[in-house]
């Protein structure tokens, strides 16, 4: 709305109505008036696709201007849906790393859905949109939105269907926070400036798009309430403690870049008695005992194995009170209860540790106190 209110003024002015200061004008208030908004998949994706177009639109309209003069009407058809596929393409490349960090998937088929949505929307939704606010304080507004929902319903249709194509999507596991700020930087690098030296945002797009695959991912979750938990196999895959199909084991599955994590619940639980395929894994009755890197873990189902796994583990994990265990390491319900959920990432120099409250900090709207210390190395230190 603001964006849209600054070009009509601009016309009305006989002014450039498209440029940067356009964008960090609606930027600047929506902060203001959404500061929280920031961080969600909406502004960030919104904000992207935008600067993307004017940056790109800013060198590459002198051009077409002059082209489109010795052209026909076929060819100005053709450059018009080569206008429609061009921004498309701008703004899905602007949009996928945003999609990646928030939802960990990659849409290829976004230029295809596209170049059937936009002229939809340009020539059907939009008139009509704007016909029914006119009749709208004669109550005569009926039809028009009618025949906009008809164009709307084909949109979401052909959203559908593209979706539903073979090879529509890929999913990867989540970009680091680091990752999508290198990325932010980089392409405002790249859009803002106009000198040879905006080439330099290059660097920093390309090591923000590399950095998930050698994002170092943790070996053990563990939910707030200590009951799904899950490791990560000799192969990199996830496996979890039971066959839940709950919001957590979702959430993991879907970051870790799993294809529909809902239709692949309880093909990828721990065996109730016995060894994993790749060995890490042994489990009783009692719990299991996940080994790695040279470090043990035990990951407790009944308090039953404390007095025995509390004495040869670096690690002890459980969903009730430990009662006194003297592991290295414990995370026990009141950890959990205090700290929220859990990651532990093994390595030959121990353990690292991370919460949901350490991500978060302290904060005037944080219940409790400090978090525990990030590594935690071969009994020296401890978690409780």
């Amino acid at each position: 709305m603001l964006m849209t209110g600054l070009v009509m003024g601009a016309v009305v002015a006989d002014r450039s109505p498209i440029s940067m200061r356009l964008v960090a004008f609606a930027g600047i208030v929506t902060v203001l008036y959404d500061p929280e908004g920031m961080l969600g998949p909406s502004f960030q994706m919104s904000f992207a696709a935008v600067v993307a177009l004017i940056a790109a639109f800013e060198r590459f309209t002198p051009w077409a201007v002059s082209r489109r003069r010795e052209m026909g009407w076929l060819g100005k058809g053709v450059m018009a849906l080569g206008g429609i596929a061009f921004s498309s393409v701008v703004a899905t490349v602007a949009t996928t790393p945003y999609g990646l960090y928030h939802f960990q998937q990659v849409a290829f088929y976004g230029v295809l859905s596209n170049m059937v949505a936009i002229p939809i929307t340009t020539v059907w939704i939009m008139p009509f949109s704007l016909l029914s606010y006119l009749l709208l304080p004669f109550g005569l507004e009926g039809p028009a939105v009618t025949a906009m929902s008809w164009g709307v319903r084909l949109v979401i249709e052909t959203a559908e269907r593209t979706a539903a194509l073979p090879g529509a999507t890929a999913f990867l596991p989540a970009m680091p926070d680091a990752a999508i700020a290198a990325v932010t930087l980089g392409g405002l690098w790249l859009a803002i400036w106009t000198g040879r030296w905006r080439w330099l945002g290059l660097v920093a797009l390309a090591g923000g798009l590399v950095a998930p695959a050698a994002a170092l991912r943790p070996d053990i979750l563990v939910s707030e309430d200590g009951k799904p938990m899950a490791v990560r196999g000799a192969e990199g895959i996830l496996s979890l403690s039971t066959a839940s199909d709950g919001r957590a084991a979702n959430t993991w599955r879907r970051r870790d870049g799993m294809e529909k994590p809902e239709e692949k619940a309880g093909q990828d639980v721990w065996p109730l008695v016995g060894v994993s395929l790749d060995g890490r894994l042994r489990c009783d009755a009692l719990g299991c005992l996940y080994r790695a890197q040279g470090k043990t873990v035990a990951l407790l189902r009944q308090p039953d194995a404390l007095t025995e796994d509390c004495a040869v583990a670096d690690a002890v994990v459980i969903a009730t009170p430990s009662r006194g265990c003297r592991a290295p390491l414990v995370i026990d319900r009141w950890q959990l209860r205090r700290e929220g959920a859990h990651t532990l990432t093994l390595s030959d120099k121990g353990i690292r540790v991370e919460t949901v409250r350490g991500q978060r900090g302290d904060r005037p709207w944080t219940m409790g106190g400090r978090t525990m210390g990030g590594t935690l190395s071969d009994g020296k230190t401890g978690g409780r």
